[in-house]
């Protein structure tokens, strides 16, 4: 141990980093050194780590420069680092080690390795880091709106391209040689079009590497959705459009005044490879409850 302890600290051990400073910051490092694919899998979870990596960092420098109150200490050793109040990173959790294999296909599971192991050094973290960025998804976003009328009706249409959609890149179309699949199996944009289903998921290739969009109707909705699916990329998930998706007459959704009308979709941006969306849907289903 080191000669003098100084009084606690803040964990930050030293000046103070913003969250949204770190996470550029570690994005920005991350950029060239890996595949865009492989990117995407880790930058929101190393929000934590590259904080703690910092502060660690700051004092692992002071214990090996040995001068002052720090004369005598041991760089490894754990106690040091409690008692400045400073989490203890791992050698297999640093951040130096994850840069340095970023260009890994096997970056996720190093990621969730490292929280493994600072948990496991670190029982106030116990149980509580997140560990799944080895799934080979990418990008999940839940629109999640509610619509509240006031003085008046509200009231929601039938038209074909209302809903929740999106145009994938024009090199992944179905015209391109693209895939556009239903939930219930079927393909096609001829054959999804005007069916109701929970998913659909429009994927292809775009310069030498496989990517994809699968939109998702959450089961909160008022009714299930059907789809506007195009052959040129555009694909929309639809729950107002029953005379405009040929499947009955007009419709009208009516939400009266203290009334509200919840509305839930989600877009999972993945890279295509090894993806199964409808193991993806389940996860959204546990994302929206």
């Amino acid at each position: 141990m080191a000669k003098k302890k100084a009084s606690n600290t803040a964990s930050g051990g030293g000046s103070p980093l913003g969250f949204e400073a770190t996470l550029w910051a570690a994005a920005d490092k991350l950029r060239n050194n890996m595949d865009a694919a492989e990117y995407k899998h880790v930058v929101l979870g190393l929000i934590f780590l590259k904080y703690i990596s910092d502060s660690f960092e700051e004092l692992h420098r002071k214990l090996i420069a040995g001068e002052g109150e720090f004369e005598g200490a041991d760089p490894e050793d754990q106690d040091e680092y409690k008692a400045q109040n400073v989490f203890w990173v791992p050698a297999e959790a640093r951040w130096q080690h994850l840069q340095d294999n970023a260009k890994q296909p096997t970056i996720g599971k190093l990621v969730d390795d490292a929280m493994v192991a600072i948990e496991r050094d670190n029982t106030r973290l116990k149980g509580i880091l997140p560990k799944d960025y080895a799934r080979p998804a990418g990008w999940l976003l839940v629109w999640d709106a509610t619509f509240t009328a006031t003085e008046q009706d509200l009231v929601f249409g039938d038209q074909e391209e209302m809903g929740f959609g999106a145009r994938i890149a024009s090199e992944c179309t179905e015209m391109k040689g693209g895939t556009l699949l239903g939930s219930h199996g079927v393909k096609t944009a001829k054959e999804t079009w005007g069916k109701p289903a929970a998913w659909c998921d429009y994927s292809g290739t775009k310069d030498g590497q496989p990517i994809g969009i699968t939109l998702m109707a959450g089961p909160q909705n008022f009714r299930e959705s059907w789809w506007h699916n195009r052959d040129y990329g555009v694909f929309v998930a639809n729950a107002f459009g029953r005379a405009a998706m040929k499947q009955g007459a007009a419709s009208t959704v009516p939400v009266k005044p203290g009334e509200s009308l919840r509305i839930v979709y989600g877009a999972m941006l993945h890279d295509g490879k090894d993806y199964a969306p409808a193991s993806e849907y389940k996860s959204f289903l546990e994302t929206v409850k």
